[in-house]
């Protein structure tokens, strides 16, 4: 994760400013955290008119910073009070760039253990890339993770309850291939993440490497459900 942060005085003020950049990996990590929230302390903080609109409020989500092409900006009163959110926001954008460099350090070992098949350190490596996505079997509602390539299941699953991990794997693949070959045709780019949801079950997908995807499998509670009020045609 890329950072750039400036505390400077402007006509009077304290104005503050952070950019943010994830590489798309992280990206992806941070979608599957359900993303991190970044605050920071109001004291001093002024509500502006100008034209480059300083927020006036002490939260922002970490999405939301590295898509606002301003980032995020602050304007104090005082270099003080702007020099304390500033500190609070570097400790907390610290703490995030550690969680997401976890994906970093899954890709390492996904892809020793994928390039050296015969190897005899592979059963340490396949269980250290389950150690890896059983943090995700951790998060709300979440069943079993697995990891896919185009060839199906790169380790066995890690799951909470029983699933058909194959099944699963097979309609990934086919799903995935798909979905590439349309955003080739459509000129829309690499595919990055996706979801499919079905009447009790979801999926969710988000690339591990440049070869493998990561897939959680969600137990649906029924606020998930969406409700289709389309009549029937």
């Amino acid at each position: 994760m890329r950072v750039d942060t400036e505390c400077m005085r402007d006509e009077g003020t304290w104005k503050l400013a952070v950019h943010i950049g994830l590489e798309r990996e992280e990206s992806s990590r941070l979608f599957l955290l359900g993303d991190i929230l970044v605050s920071w302390p109001t004291d001093g903080l002024l509500v502006s008119s100008s034209t480059s609109r300083p927020l006036a409020r002490g939260f922002m989500y970490l999405s939301e910073i590295q898509s606002r092409c301003d980032g995020l900006l602050l304007e104090f009163g005082t270099e003080t009070h702007a020099r304390r959110a500033l500190a609070v926001i570097t400790a907390q954008l610290e703490t995030a760039a550690r969680r997401l460099a976890v994906r970093t350090r899954g890709a390492k070992a996904e892809t020793s253990a994928v390039t050296q098949p015969g190897d005899a350190e592979a059963p340490v490596q396949e269980g250290s890339m389950q150690s890896l996505i059983a943090e995700y079997t951790e998060m709300a509602n979440v069943v079993a993770a697995l990891l896919i390539s185009d060839q199906g299941l790169v380790v066995a699953c890690v799951e909470k309850r029983s699933i058909e991990a194959e099944t699963i794997a097979a309609l990934v693949v086919e799903t995935l291939s798909a979905a590439c070959r349309f955003g080739v045709v459509a000129g829309m780019g690499p595919l990055d993440t996706m979801s499919l949801e079905y009447e009790s079950m979801g999926l969710v997908l988000a690339p591990f490497t440049e070869d493998v995807t990561l897939v959680l499998v969600k137990e649906l509670q029924p606020s998930d459900r969406r409700e289709d009020n389309t009549p029937p045609v």
